[in-house]
């Protein structure tokens, strides 16, 4: 029985409750779907961890264990490069590997240049940040979007940062930074020995 939909009244209390009950197996759904994302997405870093983690008892060579790290890290966060700042002698944020497809601002060796502030902050503060909607002259590489930035920290000292960066806006989720800081642990920690 088909009603004009112009018409007051046009469903009846029938018709509502089938729509009600449809619009509700939809919401269900759409949260089943996000859910599932989400620890698709957590399963993912969890697998990265554990091969960072097998790597730092295996690989003595510390280039050879940030170019793993920074091999596996873009899939499991979305993110399209990778960065390690290590502190120098004069406890200045340097460049010691990168990988990705964005144009880091500095090559390997060199200091970080441009507003310090920002990184030195993280480091300083010891505290990671989730920059969705940053500013294209603050990232650690040209044209970023959005960054994540943990500190290196091993046994209480700050020995330097690991930055994501992705040319997206809103690429991060904060969930995220938690696999992230595990990570960051274990390199410090491998770094450090």
């Amino acid at each position: 029985m088909r009603q004009a939909l112009d018409q007051l009244d046009a469903f009846d209390n029938e018709t509502v409750d089938l729509l009600t009950l449809f619009a509700t197996n939809a919401a269900i759904a759409l949260q089943n779907s996000e859910l599932y994302s989400r620890e698709r997405r957590r399963a993912t870093q969890m697998e990265a961890i554990y091969k960072i983690a097998k790597q730092t008892t295996a690989v003595l060579d510390l280039h050879e264990l940030l170019s793993t790290m920074c091999s596996l890290l873009p899939d499991a966060f979305a993110a399209e490069h990778v960065c390690v700042f290590l502190l120098d002698s004069e406890d200045k944020l340097t460049l010691r590997r990168e990988q990705g497809k964005l144009t880091c601002r500095v090559r390997e060796g060199e200091r970080f240049p441009l507003q310090p502030g920002y990184s030195e902050s993280v480091l300083a503060l010891g505290e990671s940040i989730v920059a969705n909607d940053l500013s294209p002259e603050l990232g650690a590489c040209e044209n970023t979007g959005s960054e994540m930035c943990v500190p290196l920290v091993s046994f209480g000292q700050r020995i330097g940062l690991l930055v994501c960066s992705s040319s997206k806006k809103e690429a991060f989720h904060p969930e995220d930074v938690k696999s992230l800081e595990s990570m960051a642990d274990i390199l410090a920690t491998a770094i450090q020995n």
